[in-house]
């Protein structure tokens, strides 16, 4: 189901931080099942210096449990290398990664359902790089920033 795959990207800011920011954004979703209980969605994010981290934010319908449409607008923002001098954004580069993400629904009265649609990285590349032509770089976010990345290595 497309509705539930996010716009996942990453992005570099060159400016007195240095640091790097990644993004997975549903856009905004209407959800209606009987008794909508919650959503929950749910980064994971390893890059190969760091490892793993997991992010989930919870979105619960005001009057829940409710049948009624609920509109979120779901994201998920995860940011490395936050705090030079501490933290050499060069180490970072070509430094592979990878990550899954999560939407999960759970509706139901007397018998608790579970919906759950994931996307992996792995569908895309199992090669990503913290560098120039990566898929999920965003250039447009912080124009200028592609010059300090270094093309990407096979």
């Amino acid at each position: 189901m497309s509705n539930f795959i996010p716009d996942c990207n990453w992005t570099f800011n060159h400016g007195p931080q240095k640091d790097y920011d990644f993004r997975s954004d549903w856009g905004t979703l209407t959800i209606q099942r009987d008794n909508l209980r919650y959503v929950r969605v749910t980064l994971n994010f390893c890059n190969y210096l760091d490892g793993w981290t997991s992010i989930s934010k919870t979105y619960t319908p005001e009057t829940s449990p409710t049948s009624e449409p609920f509109t979120i607008s779901p994201s998920i923002y995860h940011g490395w290398c936050k705090k030079p001098p501490d933290c050499d954004y060069e180490n970072y580069l070509n430094v592979r990664y990878r990550f899954n993400t999560s939407f999960f629904i759970q509706y139901g009265s007397n018998e608790l359902i579970d919906e759950e649609y994931t996307y992996n990285s792995d569908e895309v590349s199992t090669n990503l790089r913290i560098c120039k032509h990566d898929p999920f770089f965003r250039e447009d976010i912080n124009p200028g920033c592609i010059d300090y990345l270094p093309e990407c290595e096979p």
